[in-house]
């Protein structure tokens, strides 16, 4: 395993809210193992919570899923993640997605061979063993350790892309009779690294639509004036901030200054105004492109809260565990902006 190339290219930074700096003149000795709990969360979404939004006064070093490794409390300082401070002093925090895909697995054996690498071979805790929870949930830390092993030795070999697309190919297409069986297809060669979506074809007119979870940010792009790359990152997430204060203006006459930065003065406006069915103005036009880059589609960006508006706000409000009204105020909105 080459080391140097997986930290460079691998883990990026962010900065906790919540850490302790130093370790109390403890010696790093261990890592723990946790899980964030409930399933189907956006990795970015806990990534902001844990920088942005965190009020539990919890913390871990690194962030784990779909594919990323975020480190948001250095090695060097203490998160707050175990519930027992002498732990806390002594170790490092992972926390996983509650999932378990195999790509995440081998990221973080590859994590811990990294910090074996660094600090020696460090034992791996579940949170579990040191306080009474159900956290890391169905993570092993047996499993991650033998697996660690095998990356720290340079014994696992990562399967190639040509070889999984092989594998794709073996399969008997025309056994698939079910959209459920299709997605289960789709989610199997996300797991194996492929950039894999669903594809229909309309009987009679030989129209494809492409159902890729990148094509609904790449709508929104466009409608924002962007080049549509379907990624979202800084510039993506400004345009958007700008084009919300701008609509905040002319639908409510806020007077915010339009600099693409979603800051109090922002969020004080947004926590002021409700929208629901029947609405219509520029403010709407701003919750549906939202909807699109959180990988919702409302069928459109017109400005109308209409049915379809309705029911890909309601979905969302389902997903996050949210009131399930379809009206999106303070809590629903804030939760579309953590994209």
């Amino acid at each position: 395993m080459d080391f140097k190339e997986f930290e460079k290219s691998i883990i990026t930074k962010f900065n906790a809210i919540f850490f302790t700096k130093g370790r109390s003149r403890r010696k790093l000795d261990r890592i723990v193992i946790h899980h964030w709990g409930r399933k189907g969360q956006n990795f970015l979404n806990i990534v902001d919570w844990f920088c942005k939004w965190n009020n539990r006064h919890t913390s871990c070093h690194y962030v784990v899923g779909e594919g990323k490794i975020a480190q948001i409390v250095n090695d060097s300082d203490t998160s707050h993640h175990a519930g027992n401070w002498d732990w806390n002093c002594r170790s490092i925090g992972i926390e996983c997605m509650p999932e378990k895909h195999q790509k995440d697995l081998h990221l973080v054996a590859q994590l811990v061979a990294l910090l074996w690498h660094r600090y020696g071979k460090l034992p791996v805790y579940e949170h579990r063993q040191i306080v009474s929870t159900d956290c890391p949930g169905i993570w092993s830390a047996k499993e991650v350790t033998e697996l660690a092993e095998k990356y720290f030795r340079g014994e696992v070999v990562k399967k190639s892309k040509s070889k999984a697309i092989k594998e794709f190919f073996s399969i008997q297409i025309s056994k698939i009779k079910t959209k459920k069986e299709a997605e289960k297809i789709v989610r199997d060669l996300k797991n194996k690294g492929l950039n894999a979506y669903m594809v229909s074809k309309e009987t009679g007119k030989g129209k494809v639509t492409s159902y890729s979870k990148n094509a609904l940010v790449r709508k929104a792009q466009k409608s924002l004036g962007m080049r549509p790359d379907g990624l979202i990152g800084q510039i993506t997430r400004k345009s958007y901030v700008s084009f919300l204060q701008k609509a905040l203006n002319k639908t409510f006459k806020t007077k915010l200054t339009v600099d693409g930065v979603l800051g109090p003065r922002t969020k004080k406006a947004m926590s002021k105004h409700l929208l629901q069915y029947g609405d219509s103005n520029n403010y709407v036009t701003a919750l549906q492109i939202l909807l699109y880059l959180n990988k919702y589609d409302p069928k459109g960006i017109d400005g109308e809260f209409g049915n379809n508006c309705l029911k890909a706000v309601k979905k969302f409000q389902e997903d996050n565990n949210l009131e399930v009204d379809g009206i999106v105020g303070p809590k629903t909105f804030n939760m579309l902006t953590r994209i």
